[in-house]
């Protein structure tokens, strides 16, 4: 869980675990059904679901490598810039 971003890691655990609980509950369908066309679109929904949960968390680890490097610099970025 991120500590900088806690609601948007809540999103992406929430989707990660429908993502999957989709993905697995059409994978059950699809191996006791006869008719396979809507139970496929299902599984590779569920899929899609888990990859946007995980690429938030991908986009944490960007902004945090990202903001490591920036303060190894030491640097002092402002926080505010002034416009004259």
């Amino acid at each position: 869980m991120n500590k900088r971003f806690p609601v948007l890691s809540a999103i992406s655990s929430i989707l990660r675990f429908f993502g999957w609980a989709i993905a697995l509950i059409g994978s059950i369908y699809f191996l006791s059904q006869k008719s396979y066309g809507f139970i496929v679109l299902n599984v590779v929904t569920g899929l899609f679901v888990v990859a946007f949960g995980e690429s938030i968390g991908v986009l944490f680890a960007i902004e945090e490598n990202t903001r490591t490097a920036a303060n190894s610099t030491g640097i002092k970025w402002p926080r505010y810039v002034v416009k004259m």
